[in-house]
């Protein structure tokens, strides 16, 4: 192309206005951006698997040993023990959620979008915690029944 041809082509101008990011369009995209990893699914699939298997297994332990039990005994402190390793694996889910963007350089697309690092952190901060706390009731409620299955 030649210099008068670039200059004869006029600039091209959107006929429809920018619309503001709002809280439900950050919202959204971080929930398809958390829902397309397989490392999500991994690693919650192996808090909860973890957790409920280690209660039932330390259930079995101490059901072997029923005839020494003390008075002060009690089986939902067992039952509850698979909690150690539901607070490891869903502490990496949280900080992988919050770090994973880095990695790729998706963090700047995603400010590119919305500016406002604020409502990304807290859209980020409320899928983990809505997740988790629901993933927790789950939970809680299997190494309760897999403990208490296991203790009689």
């Amino acid at each position: 192309m030649t210099t008068e041809r670039m200059a004869a082509i006029a600039p091209f101008i959107s006929s429809t206005t920018p619309r503001p990011t709002r809280l439900v369009d950050t919202l959204y995209s971080e929930w398809v951006k958390l829902t397309t990893l397989r490392s999500t699914y991994l690693t919650l699939a192996l808090g909860l698997v973890l957790s409920i298997a280690s209660s039932a297994l330390v259930g079995l332990a101490i059901a072997s040993t029923q005839d020494t039990w003390s008075a002060d005994f009690h089986p939902v402190t067992i039952s509850m023990f698979g909690n150690i390793f539901a607070l490891i694996t869903y502490s990496v889910f949280g900080v992988l959620v919050m770090t994973r963007e880095y990695s790729s350089g998706l963090v700047r697309v995603t400010l590119a979008g919305t500016p406002a690092r604020g409502r990304v952190l807290f859209t980020k901060l409320a899928l983990v915690g809505l997740i988790i706390l629901v993933l927790g009731i789950f939970t809680t409620v299997g190494m309760f029944l897999a403990g208490q299955a296991v203790l009689g």
